[in-house]
């Protein structure tokens, strides 16, 4: 395992953060994304105080806590001539943030309760026969989208447990299909997870 001294020192495998963020965010099959995962990579930084946002010079500085962490600050010139600091990353520090990187990946994975839909995907209506009537209720649920296989399970009146993403984390809900009414008195179907109070068992 390498030191902290030898991996700070070793300025070969240095990467821009939204440079990093294009490299992962293609490793993982999700490049039109790479924008969400810069910004969440910031905003991680920013939460742990490794760097900060100086108003003067309208660039990011990076702090005590985000050297020791790996971050390397390189003043640069954009091509307007324009000086800002551009804030690297180490291995060490790409070692740190790594979790978030997992954590992303889940998120925009359809079977673990995707982030990021299409307007199709966010109108689209599953469809089938349950308890002998022909019913239509909507594919997604809480930013996850009902495979074919959990559709047919939901049809059959099973309860099913589905994964999905809130911030970071990756929460579960056990629930099945139910007729409910609205205050018009129509009857309409959905997915109801069993802390609902809603929920018939």
């Amino acid at each position: 395992m390498k030191t902290n001294n030898s991996i700070e020192n070793n300025t070969n495998n240095k990467l821009t953060i939204n440079d990093y963020a294009k490299k992962m965010a293609h490793l993982n099959g999700c490049d039109k994304y790479a924008h969400l995962l810069n910004r969440k990579i910031y905003s991680y930084l920013r939460s742990a105080e490794y760097i900060t946002f100086c108003e003067s010079t309208y660039t990011n500085i990076t702090t005590d806590k985000g050297f020791f962490a790996g971050l390397i600050q390189e003043p640069r010139i954009d091509s307007y001539g324009r000086h800002y600091n551009a804030i690297l990353l180490s291995e060490k520090a790409m070692n740190e943030i790594a979790p978030l990187i997992m954590n992303f990946k889940e998120a925009i994975d359809r079977e673990n309760g995707g982030l990021y839909f299409t307007s199709a995907e966010k109108k689209a209506m599953a469809q089938g026969t349950f308890q002998g009537r022909h019913i239509k209720f909507k594919r997604l649920f809480a930013k996850h989208f009902f495979t074919d296989d959990e559709i047919r399970q939901l049809l059959n009146g099973e309860n099913i447990t589905i994964s999905s993403v809130r911030g970071d984390e990756t929460v579960h809900y056990t629930g099945h299909i139910q007729a409910l009414q609205n205050d018009a008195g129509y009857t309409y179907y959905r997915f109801v997870p069993d802390f609902s109070d809603d929920y018939v068992a």
